[in-house]
Formats: structure tokens, C-alpha cells, sequence
């Protein structure tokens, strides 16, 4: 690759945005196994430096957290939506007894960076010095404090930057230089909803159940222990089906929509938009739809506008 005059390599079909996620520190003897109890995914099982998604879920089995959570030498980290972690850490102190167990905000201590686009993986590697893995959630370090983990969270090239927040300015310069673009939280959400990556506090609320989310396949496991909420959850595996479900919706156009959108099919109530964002000149959107309005080049209405359905989940019926 030949550098500009400047020292700085060719713009690439990458970018980067600071999201600074919410990040907690998990620690003390019975740190795993108290999770083990709370979460949907199987984290005992985590070796360390690997992760997996996990719900948090209420006695109902509704949905009251999504995240990463990583296995570390001290314990587990747990990443989550910005400004998520206040409510998830009261959510599982309310529960500890007599466990060894310690939850740590570490928001503000420690900053994240999503880098997307088809170049982030080569940008990634030559930013970190190192060779990257490709299997999703686990971490590469790249310096003494700072690690790579391919999260798939915006779409297949998908990378996130976790580093100490003094030295953010540092690694963000470091992209720059090797040939990524600043981003912004616009392009990021629209990739976020086109890869179908469920955002606590939009998608994920106490009013949901983990399989309306579409990511059974990678945030539960149904063949774990108990935690809590999983009497519900295993009910309606065995039941084999939801009513409703996270789906992608997409319309022309290149003005931003407003999140307010109640959608109908033959004007009866079908669901809502959950987030929205233009891309490429279209809007583009993830939905709570009834399960019947989710349906391969299916279509929804709002206020005279057609929507496009775009399933996320296999649907077998």
C-alpha cells in the first residue's frame, strides 16, 4: 500500500466511531457461577479471553439487559449499551447473599471503538500489530492494556477497540493515520440495524422475551442449569414459537424517521419501529412485528408509507 505525502495510507472502506459502551468488572471467587445463574448463555464454559452474548432476564423471563460478557483472569467483563450499567449492576446485587461477588463500573475507566466496514479487518490488524482471529468474541491483545474483538455487532467486519479512556485519543489517531474514516453514530446504527444486532434500552426492554429477539442461536443456550427466567424461556422453546418477533423493515427515502411508528397489515396493529437511520437512500429500521407480518418480501404500513419486511430469524411456520 503506498502512503500519502502526508505519512498517512489511502482512506479505506472503513470507519471508526468511539461508542464508549458500558463495561463491568465481574470479580471474586464466585464470580462465574453467579453469573452462570442470572444470564441466558452458558459462561462457565468461557475460556478466558473468548465471550458470548447473554440476556439478562426478570422472574417473568422478559428482558431486562443484553450484552458481551468475556472471560478474564480476575473474573468476567460485561459489555453492554451506554449507560446500561447502573441498572444491570443494581439488578444483581439485589441478588447476592452470602457469594463471593463484586460488580465494578468501569465505564469511565476503560473506552471502546467500533471499527466496520470491509477494511477494518486489514486496518485493525496493522493498527494492533498483530494477526487477527476471526472467530467472533474473542479478544486479541494489542498492547498491555488494550485488546481486539470481532463482535459482528455492525455487520461480518466488525471490530471493537477496548482500551484505557486516557489513551482513546491515542488508538482513534492510530486508525486515522492507517487509513480508516471518523464515523458517526448514524452510520454505525444504520449498520447495527442491517447486520440485526438487538440494542439494549431500543429493541431489548422489560417488555420483551429473549426469543423475539432473533439471536437464539448465539445469546441462549437451552441446555444449561438454571437461572433466573428460564422456566419461561424453556416454555416456549417447548411451545416452539413466539408472537412476536425482531425483524428488519426498510423504505425509500433520506430523511430521518421519527422511532414513533406504529405499523399495520390491513389496517390492523402489526408492531412498531424500534430504531431507524438512513442508509444508502433508504431508511432503513428494526421493528417489533407480530410474528404472521414477518414473512419473507412481506409488507407493513404507516400513515400511508409501505414498509419492507426483512426477516432476521429463520421462521419455520
Amino acid at each position: 500500500m503506498t502512503a500519502h505525502a502526508d505519512g498517512e495510507q489511502p482512506r479505506t472502506d472503513c470507519r471508526f466511531v468511539r461508542t464508549d459502551r458500558s463495561q463491568i468488572e465481574v470479580t471474586g471467587d464466585d464470580a462465574v457461577a453467579f453469573l452462570q445463574g442470572f444470564c441466558t448463555n452458558d459462561v462457565v464454559k468461557l475460556a478466558v479471553g473468548d465471550g458470548c452474548e447473554v440476556f439478562f432476564c426478570d422472574a417473568q423471563g422478559k428482558t431486562i439487559g443484553f450484552a458481551e460478557v468475556y472471560r478474564s483472569d480476575s473474573g468476567l467483563e460485561v459489555v453492554t449499551a451506554p449507560g446500561a450499567a447502573t441498572e444491570l449492576i443494581s439488578h444483581l446485587e439485589h441478588f447476592v447473599v452470602s457469594e463471593d461477588v463484586e460488580f465494578t463500573d468501569r465505564s469511565g475507566v476503560w473506552a471502546t471503538i467500533d471499527v466496520v466496514g470491509p477494511g477494518a479487518s486489514s486496518v485493525c490488524a496493522n493498527v494492533g500489530r498483530v494477526t487477527l482471529d476471526a472467530t467472533p468474541l474473542t479478544a486479541a491483545v494489542v498492547s498491555a492494556a488494550a485488546t481486539l474483538r470481532l463482535n459482528r455487532n455492525h455487520g461480518e467486519y466488525s471490530w471493537q477497540f477496548r482500551c484505557p479512556a486516557e489513551s482513546c485519543s491515542q488508538w482513534l489517531e492510530k486508525l486515522a493515520t492507517a487509513g480508516a474514516r471518523e464515523g458517526d453514530a448514524q452510520t454505525l446504527t444504520g449498520m447495527r440495524i442491517v447486520a440485526g444486532y438487538p440494542e439494549f434500552g431500543a429493541e431489548v426492554t422489560s417488555s420483551r422475551l429473549p426469543q423475539e429477539l432473533a439471536r437464539d442461536a448465539t445469546a441462549i443456550s437451552f441446555n444449561k442449569g438454571c437461572y433466573l427466567g428460564q422456566e419461561t424461556v424453556a416454555r416456549l422453546d417447548a411451545m416452539g414459537r413466539v408472537n412476536w418477533l425482531l425483524a428488519r423493515v426498510t423504505r425509500k427515502g433520506d430523511e430521518p424517521t421519527s422511532d414513533a411508528v406504529e405499523f399495520t397489515v390491513e389496517d390492523k396493529p402489526a408492531g412498531h419501529l424500534t430504531s431507524a437511520a438512513v442508509l444508502d437512500g433508504n431508511i432503513v429500521g428494526l421493528a417489533i412485528l407480530r410474528r404472521e407480518a414477518v414473512r419473507v418480501d412481506g409488507i407493513v404500513s404507516s400513515n400511508g408509507c409501505e414498509w419492507r419486511v426483512d426477516p432476521i430469524a429463520d421462521l419455520d411456520d
